[in-house]
């Protein structure tokens, strides 16, 4: 019997699961080697499971919670699949912001329930995370294979640099550009910088990442210390390493 697999979306833009539907020159093989139980953003007709596999996007509000247990309940392996379902997102961003409706509304007199969405993490057991805004699909389909292959998928360790320096590109830090390249972890074959364009850190921090001396390094740089902290809870703001970035 081929697989099951689950492919889920909670609170985020359904970017993640776009890219999956982009993966043009093979999403039609899909279905020979897997079994697609659950996709709505793809199929009108899901079921529950069991499943073999899950992969979950977007981050966690907390009317959801028995809804993601109940998919972790129902497999085998579950999968956090985009920076929403790994560290909470953009959206986790209010946390740091008193009253973040005012800012956005100018409205004092308005009620407004904080949704104080969380990763899967902070709820469930998340056997692997595939980090990104959205996810890198080579990445996601490398990982597929090695799961139906029977073998331990590799994830990456050490990066962004080291994907920039395979492929020759000039450090932008040495042009003076503020890049996160240094502390952010690989797997995107490094996408932005590739394009001249500043790695922004939505894939989360590496292991062991050196957050105080990127800071640093940063200041050196002339970056306002303000934008500093900005720079590193845009997109994985909830991260600790990134939490614990200081101006």
């Amino acid at each position: 019997m081929k697989p099951g697999v689950g492919i889920f979306g909670f609170t985020g833009c359904a970017g993640c699961q776009l890219e999956i539907l982009n993966l043009e020159d093979i999403l039609l093989d899909l279905p020979s080697v897997v079994d697609i139980i659950n996709f709505r953003m793809a199929k009108s007709e899901n079921l529950d499971g069991p499943l073999d596999i899950s992969f979950v996007e977007g981050s966690i509000m907390k009317y959801q919670v028995g809804e993601l247990k109940k998919i972790r309940k129902n497999s085998k392996i579950l999968v956090a699949i985009g920076s929403c379902a790994c560290y909470g997102g953009v959206q986790y961003l209010q946390n740091f912001i008193e009253k973040p409706w005012k800012i956005v509304y100018n409205d004092k007199k308005m009620k407004y329930a904080s949704p104080d969405t969380k990763s899967l993490s902070s709820y469930v057991k998340v056997d692997y995370s595939l980090p990104g805004c959205p996810i890198d699909k080579e990445e996601f389909v490398d990982f597929l294979k090695s799961v139906l292959l029977g073998r331990k998928p590799k994830m990456k360790s050490y990066p962004i640099c080291v994907e920039c320096k395979l492929r020759e590109n000039d450090c932008l830090l040495e042009k003076g550009t503020i890049c996160l390249g240094p502390v952010t972890v690989a797997g995107c074959n490094s996408k932005c910088p590739n394009n001249n364009y500043a790695c922004e850190g939505c894939r989360g921090p590496v292991e062991e990442a050196n957050i105080s001396s990127q800071a640093e390094l940063m200041k050196e740089k002339g970056i306002d210390p303000v934008d500093l902290i900005r720079r590193f809870r845009m997109f994985t703001s909830g991260a600790k390493e990134f939490q614990e970035a200081k101006a």
